[in-house]
């Protein structure tokens, strides 16, 4: 029997471990106060990171187990023993999907349209939710901690990951990377692409199956090399003439949300996802360093 989307989503392998960052408030005038999780390398305080500033900066869009999931929190605390400052909003305001699964009547049929609503942005215009607190974060965030010269990488998993996509079309983020992706239903941003992206899948996976990893790959194939954007170049003055770089992993025997929430006592689940890590490490230290 098929397993549903939910199934997938709300299976979930609890970690060892304890948070070594810290959480502070932020407050923003349309979307209010939103709880932020901030983990920096040598264990640095939101104080000195804020009277020194950072070179390198990763935002990290989470999923819906949000960045209180102690899961979350020791990928991002890794990611910043790597040297870099790692930042993510609860952009769920305090609900934990953890601790809502405990009620036998909670669907993510309910969970997550809510955060997907239109909302006035204060100028007339209906922004959904969530990207309108990323509108608002993600400048505050750059004044705290950024100087003129910090370069900036997004990462997002599954529900995360279209917010990725959405600031990887500007000037905003230096690189991106998407990790078993979530609601990317379309392919239009895919071609809008400015900013090198990269992509860690699933072999199983019904939030991002293999017509969509197709549309991705061809989308991406064509913004590196339009000259030859079927992938079959048989002249080297065709490829790469576009100057997009993009890196596409996919990884067998494992299901959506193997990088966070699944059980790492699989030997070829735990090899996804510490080379998922690895990965995502290398692609930063190439665009951000």
């Amino acid at each position: 029997m098929a397993r549903s989307c939910a199934d997938d989503c709300l299976a979930v392998k609890l970690q060892a471990g304890e948070r070594k960052g810290t959480y502070f408030d932020l407050e923003l005038p349309i979307s209010g106060t939103v709880k932020t999780y901030l983990t920096a390398p040598d264990g640095h305080t939101k104080t000195q990171v804020e009277a020194d500033k950072a070179d390198k900066i990763v935002l990290w869009m989470s999923d819906i187990y949000g960045p209180h999931f102690i899961n979350n929190c020791l990928f991002m605390d890794w990611l910043a023993s790597q040297g870099y400052l790692v930042i993510s909003p609860d952009y769920f305001y305090g609900e934990q999907v953890a601790e809502l699964n405990k009620n036998p009547d909670f669907t993510l049929s309910d969970f997550i349209p809510k955060w997907l609503i239109k909302v006035d942005d204060g100028q007339g215009n209906q922004v959904q939710k969530t990207t309108l607190l990323l509108r608002e974060w993600m400048p505050r965030v750059k004044q705290m901690f950024g100087n003129p010269d910090t370069k900036y990488g997004i990462v997002g998993f599954c529900f995360g990951a279209p917010y990725v996509l959405d600031y990887c079309t500007t000037s905003e983020v230096s690189a991106g990377s998407i990790i078993h992706p979530a609601r990317c239903d379309s392919d239009v941003v895919f071609h809008k692409l400015k900013q090198p992206l990269y992509a860690s899948l699933a072999e199983q996976d019904s939030h991002f199956p293999p017509p969509r990893r197709r549309a991705l790959e061809v989308a991406l194939t064509g913004l590196a090399s339009p000259e030859a954007p079927d992938g079959d170049a048989h002249d080297d003055n065709l490829v790469g003439t576009g100057g997009y770089d993009y890196q596409i992993h996919i990884y067998s025997g494992v299901r959506h949300g193997f990088a966070l929430r699944a059980n790492l006592d699989i030997e070829r689940v735990r090899w996804a996802k510490e080379r998922t890590a690895e990965s995502l490490k290398s692609w930063f230290d190439r665009f951000l360093c």
